[in-house]
């Protein structure tokens, strides 16, 4: 698992005025998803130690989270190749971008609390400078304000395991590591663990747009560059999604609280995007709301586990794919018409082929 660390080799040849800073990127990213499909398709377990985990969850997310990645910098890197000019062929962009796909591999294969939560944040960090676009006064406040609700979220969630290694029969001196969570025996009647379940939920609902904390998602979706808005949706979700699963993994999470505050959040965010799907005109918003239904959704499925586990690990599979394709193909289709308002958008087949294409295969 150490071997995911290998694109930061690619940071050395990073540098600012240089062309192929986009296509370094590219090349870390593609580095990272041949390591990963060796883990996962070699059936490569090497079991769980203090910090690291290659079981079958993570190699799952691995291979979704970098082929997601992949999909997403060849996209800036078409963008920079074009157009020498673009922020995607920044050295910025480029160091930042392979800090990101290193974290988020790290939160995939952390076996401890503190390092995945460490690794969460770190790509938090990283997401934020690249949500904002000289041009566009406002993606700056969508970053101040993406980087905000990630920083309450993340604190909550370290508020949540802090009180679940208060709780239970070992008190403070529990262990913080995931595998030994999942075995340990959950105890009768214990607040602690409790508040710590609830906590956990709300504080990586936040990060996963879930309401009530989901203000921050459609403002950073669409002011921020395609690409970015597609590594936050196919990338990041799915690595929060995953440290959830873990959660949940450790028993009496889903039978007790957390369970039951999934179902409640899903609900209400399910409630609170129709509304506004069928009131927005401007289509990258409109996705937007809809990853906050499909949010829900997949917190209905894990609360409900048993048989739906299943299910929700198709949906978050096919749902990355696919959100990275709407916004990629979207954020063309408003460089070529200068607008996200659908209604001043027409004969998209005809004017991009493939784009069109792209689009009505996501929808």
């Amino acid at each position: 698992a150490l071997w995911l660390l290998a694109p930061l080799a690619f940071l050395v040849v990073i540098g600012p005025g240089r062309r192929h800073n986009a296509l370094a990127l590219v090349a870390a990213a593609t580095v990272e998803v041949i390591v990963a499909t060796v883990i996962a398709i070699g059936d490569v377990d090497t079991g769980a130690d203090e910090l690291l985990t290659t079981d079958a969850t993570a190699r799952l997310f691995l291979l979704v989270i970098d082929w997601a990645f992949v999909g997403v910098v060849v996209y800036a890197w078409n963008r920079a190749r074009v157009d020498a000019a673009r922020p995607e062929a920044s050295a910025r962009r480029a160091y930042l971008g392979i800090a990101f796909l290193v974290a988020m591999n790290v939160v995939v294969v952390a076996n401890h609390v503190l390092l995945a939560w460490l690794a969460l944040e770190v790509t938090s960090l990283t997401a934020a400078p690249q949500i904002t676009q000289a041009n566009l006064p406002g993606s700056r406040g969508a970053a101040w304000r993406y980087l905000v609700f990630s920083i309450v979220g993340l604190g909550l969630a370290s508020l949540g395991f802090w009180c679940l290694g208060h709780g239970g029969a070992e008190g403070a001196h529990a262990s913080m590591r995931f595998d030994v969570l999942a075995h340990t025996p959950a105890p009768t009647d214990d607040p602690w663990r409790d508040l710590g379940f609830a906590l956990l939920v709300l504080g990586l609902g936040t990060k996963l747009g879930l309401a009530p904390m989901y203000s921050w998602l459609p403002e950073t979706y669409d002011e921020a560059p395609a690409a970015v808005t597609a590594m936050l949706a196919a990338v990041q979700f799915n690595g929060t999604l995953l440290l959830l699963v873990r959660v949940l993994q450790i028993p009496g999470a889903r039978a007790g609280v957390a369970g039951d505050a999934l179902l409640v959040l899903g609900l209400a965010s399910m409630a609170v995007s129709a509304g506004s799907i069928l009131a927005t005109r401007n289509v990258k918003r409109l996705v937007a709301y809809a990853s906050i239904n499909h949010a829900g959704v997949i917190a209905i499925g894990l609360g409900l586990g048993g048989e739906a586990a299943y299910g929700v690990l198709l949906y978050a599979v096919s749902n990355a794919f696919i959100k990275a394709i709407l916004f990629l193909s979207i954020g063309h289709a408003e460089q070529h018409y200068q607008t996200k308002q659908m209604r001043d958008v027409g004969g998209l087949i005809q004017d991009l082929p493939y784009t069109g294409l792209f689009l009505m295969v996501g929808t």
